[in-house]
């Protein structure tokens, strides 16, 4: 009876059809550990560029225009405590900065002039680490071409990027002369900083993927697989259940993964007069591939059942001499089982699967992609 119910299971996945499939969030970073730490590595010597140099820090939370002297922001609880003074004293918000700022760099796009501003608090670079700062630069710049584009020249837009290398704060020299506020450069050079930025986006293949904390904290995954049977058919009753398994995947730097895993089903129940209850341990192998790009999101993945199952048996029937008590230990070959399921890629998603196509016999599968801590 447990023999049959096994491969009821099996067969039923074959056939089964979706009943529910979550809308992915998060996608699946698919960076192997190699690249994510070479990734790491890569933006540190960004994040401690933009965290330490005032032509950075002057427009991202250094310097508040707004309020007398330094520290906290009364009318604004969300901005970051200013450690440096503004230049002509505390203006009124609604103040034109372009009326003091009006040398900024043209725009590369039409050379039409720029139009100062200060970022928005939730930019700020101020006391920041470097792994803070990375998932904020990819949560505004979703993909490495806008990224690139930002250090160089902002897109086309306004053009605080050659402006900051110009060291002169876009300064009206005709009010300000270099005496009273001198031109002070950054440490690096601006090729040089395009450089950290192409060296980070190398590292992870040329282009930014999965969710904003790809490539600026490890990732670990796993496909967590359960599932049931039930039969009542027949003077059969008999139920058996996979308890919730955790497979781990690793990636490989083209982005393809593997991972291995075990469980057992319990299972009881009764028939022709007789109860069993057994356990069948089974071992898992998942397999597939993953493209998480800003363009491209999916996951395949296959399920195999890589060794035997291991079956151990205990049954009982009451009308047999004895208690007609009956033991088995049995490995159980498993032959071109497996299942192929292509997913979003996303943390959380979720595919069920049930086959009632037998009657009397109820096969339910769950499959989500986990991340782990």
């Amino acid at each position: 009876m447990k023999l049959l119910t096994t491969l009821i299971f099996l067969s039923a996945l074959a056939r089964a059809q979706s009943i529910g499939q979550t809308t992915p969030v998060g996608a699946v970073c698919p960076l192997s550990e190699s690249q994510t730490e070479k990734s790491i590595q890569a933006f540190s010597k960004i994040a401690s560029t933009i965290s330490s140099e005032n032509r950075c820090l002057g427009c991202h939370g250094r310097v508040n225009p707004f309020i007398d002297s330094t520290g906290p922001d009364p009318e604004n609880s969300d901005a970051p405590p200013s450690e440096f003074e503004h230049g002509s004293g505390k203006v009124d918000r609604k103040t034109d900065c372009n009326g003091c700022h009006s040398n900024m760099a043209r725009r590369s796009r039409d050379g039409s002039e720029s139009v100062w501003q200060t970022a928005p608090d939730f930019l700020t670079f101020v006391n920041k680490d470097a792994t803070t700062l990375c998932k904020q630069i990819r949560g505004i710049l979703h993909n490495s071409k806008d990224f690139l584009g930002h250090i160089k020249d902002d897109n086309g837009g306004n053009n605080f990027a050659d402006t900051a290398f110009n060291g002169d704060r876009g300064l009206d020299r005709t009010m300000y002369s270099e005496k009273d506020v001198p031109t002070e450069k950054p440490h690096i050079t601006h090729a040089a900083l395009l450089k950290l930025g192409h060296d980070w986006v190398d590292s992870t293949g040329g282009e930014f993927k999965g969710d904003e904390a790809c490539g600026c904290e490890p990732a670990h995954y796993a496909i967590r697989y359960s599932g049931s049977n039930k039969i009542d058919m027949a003077g059969i009753n008999h139920s058996s259940e996979l308890a919730p398994v955790d497979i781990p995947i690793a990636f490989n730097d083209d982005g393809t993964y593997t991972g291995d895993g075990e469980g057992a089903f319990v299972a009881g129940g009764t028939a022709a007069g007789c109860s069993e209850q057994s356990t069948t341990k089974v071992k898992f192998r998942v397999s597939g591939n993953a493209t998480e790009t800003s363009e491209e999101q999916a996951l395949h993945l296959e399920l195999e059942y890589p060794a035997p199952m291991i079956f151990d048996f205990s049954g009982e029937c009451a009308d047999e001499p004895d208690g007609g008590h009956l033991s088995l230990h049995k490995d159980i070959p498993v032959i071109n089982a497996k299942s192929v399921f292509d997913m979003k890629g996303a943390v959380g998603e979720v595919i069920d699967r049930v086959d009632d196509a037998m009657p009397g016999a109820v096969t339910k599968m769950h499959l989500e992609i986990v991340k782990k801590e």
